[in-house]
């Protein structure tokens, strides 16, 4: 989530970023279905969902919207099937604190929560290795030193902008956020 000023430009700022408006409140299955669709990754198996811990409330009660059925995905016959999803649609799932919160409303705005990312299209610059500076003479009277770890690193998504699919209209992007 950097802002690329002094530090990497994270996925959430980049102009690849592609968002899909969330449903409703609820991130449900068609939400999942639509950031699927203009998700772009190099290999049918690549991407992970990146999302906040509060999703897992979500992911535990998201249903198949099978008319008035509307039968939850992660039970059956009543009963939990095993631990909270750490895979969705094939792909693991990430928790991480590190993610926005999941919007509260419906704002085009905000983005949060949910992330699909295909981190090979992720560039990281590593321009020096891992410089170490000690000084004795910090607080010398005190009898205390000082440790100074300096690296240099910066990093920012491959593409410059999302990809246009052959009808021009639709993007597709290896970073896709629910809004």
């Amino acid at each position: 989530n950097g802002s690329g000023s002094g530090q990497p430009l994270g996925v959430l700022n980049s102009p690849c970023l592609v968002t899909e408006v969330a449903a409703s409140s609820s991130f449900v299955l068609s939400d999942i279905a639509a950031m699927l669709a203009k998700f772009h990754s190099r290999s049918a198996n690549g991407g992970v969902w990146i999302m906040h811990p509060k999703v897992i409330e979500k992911l535990v009660v998201l249903a198949d919207g099978s008319g008035t059925a509307n039968n939850l995905i992660w039970m059956n016959n009543g009963q939990v099937q095993g631990a909270p999803p750490m895979s969705l649609m094939g792909k693991p799932i990430i928790y991480t604190d590190v993610m926005p919160v999941l919007p509260a409303g419906t704002s085009a705005t905000q983005i949060g929560g949910v992330l699909l990312a295909d981190w090979s299209y992720y560039l990281i610059g590593d321009r020096a290795g891992l410089e170490i500076a000690f000084s004795e003479h910090y607080a010398f009277i005190n009898d205390k030193a000082t440790w100074r770890f300096t690296k240099r690193t910066d990093g920012q998504p491959w593409l410059k902008q999302a990809i246009y699919l052959a009808d021009g209209a639709n993007t597709v992007s290896p970073f896709v956020s629910l809004s």
